[in-house]
């Protein structure tokens, strides 16, 4: 969290959700939702593929496991 963006106070140790690599998020404001997109590793036809996947939070602090979505 960062009032100014520049000085942050960590929130929590615990990740917003399992991934195999970096997170992309972003506020949502007409939803007035937290959005991230994880990448995730799972099997396609016997080989290993990093798929995305989504989930959304209210507060930033409670994250339900993602979807996949491509």
């Amino acid at each position: 969290m960062s009032p100014d963006g520049l000085r942050w106070t960590r929130l929590s140790d615990k990740p917003i959700c399992r991934s195999n690599d970096v997170i992309t998020g972003y506020y949502d404001e007409e939803r007035r939702l937290y959005v991230a997109f994880p990448k995730l590793s799972t099997m396609v036809r016997g080989q290993v593929r990093r798929c995305f996947g989504i989930t959304t939070s209210k507060d930033f602090l409670t994250w339900p496991e993602p979807r996949y979505i491509f």
